[in-house]
């Protein structure tokens, strides 16, 4: 978080490449503070909770929904109304989709010369700006709901954030629930291409990505896709 600017990192690499004598991490990802009815979320308040038990009342999805459409340096204020909110925009998303049987496009296959794909990626290209990212996808949607041929690109683009592409119908829980924001930069960086930005460092990620394996969000030589995990929540 915010919190654990310098030196907290600092202190943190010196102490790892100390122990390994092998690089620690090229970036950090400081996200904004947890609110509660805009007061920061601690145990002394005592309106401290965990993910369980917000999964005993929304789906895995509709957390992930409600943190992605916040930028993830800003501060996230949580109440059970701003998540039925996050639930009635996804189930938007689904409703666009249901019936179509769209198919998932290739990223590398993707027509980045798209007027709502270049937008796309031109948000998580800039600093994971994911609420930008997720304007897209709904005006894909209300596209389809006029009758376009739009609804392959949402699920596609969906996908992406691991939203409105996980599932069929809106039902069944899913079992296991990822960092949001670590999902979106391993699965964006892991994809992305030489080919999709001419300004490219050698190696193949995008010069404005971050590469997964050098994202400061787990213990050291273990890349944000297998540090964030997939945490067990049923």
């Amino acid at each position: 978080g915010l919190d654990l600017q310098f030196p907290h990192h600092e202190n943190e690499i010196a102490q790892s490449e100390g122990a390994s004598g092998k690089p620690f991490v090229n970036y950090w990802l400081h996200n904004g503070f947890v609110r509660v009815d805009n007061e920061k979320m601690s145990k002394s308040l005592g309106n401290f909770f965990t993910i369980r038990e917000i999964l005993k009342q929304f789906d895995a999805e509709v957390v992930r929904f409600f943190i992605l459409r916040g930028h993830y340096r800003s501060p996230l204020n949580y109440s059970d109304a701003h998540l039925q909110d996050a639930k009635n925009s996804l189930d938007r998303l689904y409703r666009a989709l249901r019936g179509r049987k769209p198919k998932r496009i290739a990223i590398d296959a993707i027509d980045w010369n798209d007027p709502d794909a270049t937008i796309f990626k031109a948000a998580m290209d800039d600093d994971f700006n994911t609420p930008e990212a997720i304007v897209v996808l709904f005006k894909l949607a209300d596209e389809v709901f006029s009758g376009n041929n739009r609804a392959d690109l949402l699920f596609s683009l969906g996908d992406v954030l691991g939203l409105a592409s996980l599932r069929a119908t809106r039902h069944a829980k899913p079992k296991t629930l990822k960092n949001p924001i670590a999902f979106a930069i391993c699965w964006w960086t892991r994809k992305s291409s030489s080919r999709m930005d001419p300004m490219a460092r050698p190696g193949g990620v995008a010069s404005t990505s971050i590469a997964r394996s050098q994202v400061g969000c787990g213990s050291p030589g273990m890349p944000c896709c297998e540090a964030s995990g997939v945490r067990e929540v049923a």
